[in-house]
């Protein structure tokens, strides 16, 4: 059983979670949760600043601030719903 549609669909592709719920583990995953797909999650690496700023860039942000953490990337400049989500689920890493 999952919490998240998005968990579900990921375990039945073989791939992590594309929402990146998992950087909230303790509220958004199970215990029910498979632990090969616990592994598949937990095991993603930061991505490289080069393919956030061409992402940012395709957003028309140029110039935006930002830094890469083991856990998150920080934007220094608030993003509407949508410009995160297209980051989220391009880096499959969360995005704040």
């Amino acid at each position: 059983m999952f919490r998240k549609t998005s968990c579900g669909v990921s375990y039945l592709k073989g791939t992590s979670d594309y929402n990146a719920h998992w950087s909230r583990y303790e509220k958004n995953c199970l215990e029910t949760c498979p632990e090969e797909q616990r592994e598949r999650c937990l095991s993603i690496r930061s991505p490289s600043e080069s393919s956030v700023k061409f992402l940012l860039k395709n957003l028309g942000y140029d110039d935006i601030g930002f830094v890469v953490e083991p856990q998150f990337i920080r934007i220094e400049k608030p993003l509407q719903s949508e410009e995160k989500t297209y980051l989220r689920h391009n880096l499959s890493f969360p995005i704040i």
